[in-house]
């Protein structure tokens, strides 16, 4: 197998086919993501809160069964506990290098 190279380049640069570098854009946002992590994190945070209010209110309006109506309102605070663990996560997983 042979090794694989990274050259680092500017945006905007053009390469030898006369396309522009994808990678690296991606090396910027990366960059990027590094730096703002804690931002990253509380929008994860607000937004996963924001979806948990929403989807309680439908469920609250629309199933009438008061049992029914409370094991999907504890499933659905469990999946956004989920949800909001697995962002944390991901994020904290690529600001402090461990993504690939």
């Amino acid at each position: 197998m042979s090794e694989r190279t990274v050259q680092v380049v500017e945006v905007g640069s053009v390469g030898a086919d006369g396309g522009e570098r994808v990678g690296a854009l991606a090396g910027r946002g990366l960059g990027w993501l590094r730096h703002q992590y804690p931002l990253l994190i509380l929008l994860v945070l607000v937004a996963t809160y924001h979806s948990q209010l929403g989807v309680r209110v439908v469920v609250e309006d629309y199933v009438h069964n008061t049992g029914m109506r409370t094991l999907t309102l504890v499933i659905l605070t469990f999946v956004h506990a989920f949800l909001a663990v697995a962002g944390v996560f991901a994020i904290l997983k690529v600001a402090f290098g461990g993504a690939s």
